[in-house]
């Protein structure tokens, strides 16, 4: 995993992460995360996340520890996410947090609080939508 900041944003951090996040980089990232809630001057953080393979409730973890840390500072802050990999959105949504990070497409849209529109249920691949055809409830009739 690569972690870079970006403090040229006055706002606040942007922390960028590449490769896995597990088990294995959780202090790696954890560092980067509380280094950069509380190396500015308004807790404001988003976490571009659009370069990671990998992630699962470790990763969500340190998410959640960074968004405490930034909402417990005066005045209170925040974090967003930035990501486009469906499977942290399935991992958000298991572990109850998509309300709590909305997706963002770009770090642009993170500083502006433009969400990403939400993205339609995936269905599973070779599955048709379950559809009935008017012949269905008669005596031998079938569905198509």
């Amino acid at each position: 995993m690569t972690t870079t900041r970006d403090s040229r944003n006055q706002r606040g951090q942007v922390v960028r992460l590449s490769g896995e996040l597990d088990l294995g980089t959780q202090a790696v990232f954890g560092a980067a995360l509380r280094r950069a809630s509380r190396d500015t001057e308004r807790p404001w953080l988003v976490v571009d996340l659009r370069a990671v393979t990998f992630m699962d409730c470790i990763g969500l973890r340190e998410v959640c520890a960074a968004r405490a840390s930034c909402l417990n500072r005066v005045p209170p802050g925040w974090v967003r996410l930035v990501y486009t990999a469906p499977a942290i959105g399935r991992l958000l949504e298991a572990a109850g947090l998509a309300g709590t990070f909305p997706r963002y497409a770009t770090v642009s849209d993170a500083w502006r609080d433009r969400p990403a529109p939400a993205r339609p249920p995936r269905r599973a691949p070779g599955r048709r939508p379950a559809t009935r055809s008017p012949a269905a409830g008669r005596p031998g009739g079938r569905e198509v």
